[in-house]
């Protein structure tokens, strides 16, 4: 087992090379799945992420890696949760623009040039 960086992600991320392949943690791929819908446009500010069993069972985690992934995307400030409201994605101007997560997903998921003019 060799640990390194995927050359495709541009975060410092680690991921276990296992015959050729990158395979990420759980909790590393939820973060992304979830940060990715979010910065895509795919999950727009004000939205509410889907209730936890919901959530957990379409990326097949548990609840308690699922908790770890919201309390990671809430530190990017890409969301915020409340009792009895749930968790909301926050709006562009709260994000840690500067996370190398977030960075990333931007890169990857907006055209070159609003990339380097935002």
């Amino acid at each position: 087992m060799v640990y390194k960086t995927h050359p495709s992600d541009m975060s410092s991320r680690f991921f276990l090379q296992v015959g050729g392949t990158h395979r990420r943690n759980l909790f590393a791929q939820a973060v992304h799945e979830i940060g990715t819908r979010i910065v895509s446009g795919a999950l727009r500010p004000g939205d509410a992420l889907p209730k936890e069993e919901e959530l957990g069972r379409e990326l097949a985690i548990s609840r308690s890696v699922l908790r770890e992934a919201i309390k990671s995307l809430a530190s990017k400030g890409l969301v915020e949760s409340r009792a009895r409201v749930g968790t909301r994605v926050r709006e562009l101007a709260y994000w840690n623009l500067l996370d190398p997560d977030v960075l990333a997903w931007r890169y990857w998921t907006m055209p070159p040039t609003d990339f380097f003019h935002s």
